[in-house]
């Protein structure tokens, strides 16, 4: 990490590690179907509020194997959830002001 300057939020070395998993439900026009192209929690919920299992679940970011232009957040595709792979992961945050782990 730290191999390029932060950007205006602090952030560096984000894109381009492994396709980020997200909880949304693949839509390829999800965006498409929003005159204000604001997606509001495509998420679909069952009775008791869990995520209804879809096959195909958003992915974000781009990762080692993908060309530099899809390499960026907005960058988004749809990835079977039943499949593994070594492009595909999830990011872990932990807010340094309340991580119980720090001395």
């Amino acid at each position: 990490m730290r191999g390029k300057q932060a950007n205006g939020l602090g952030l560096y070395d984000l894109h381009g590690n492994v396709w980020e998993w997200c909880l949304d439900v693949w839509d390829a026009d999800a965006y498409k179907k929003r005159p204000d192209g604001v997606v509001d929690s495509p998420v679909r919920t069952g009775d008791a509020g869990q995520a209804v299992h879809e096959a195909y679940r958003v992915i974000r970011g781009g990762s080692w194997y993908s060309s530099a232009r899809k390499c960026h957040s907005a960058s988004r595709d749809g990835w079977n959830s039943g499949n593994r792979g070594s492009g595909r992961g999830f990011r872990i945050c932990i807010n340094p002001e309340t991580d119980p782990f720090s001395a």
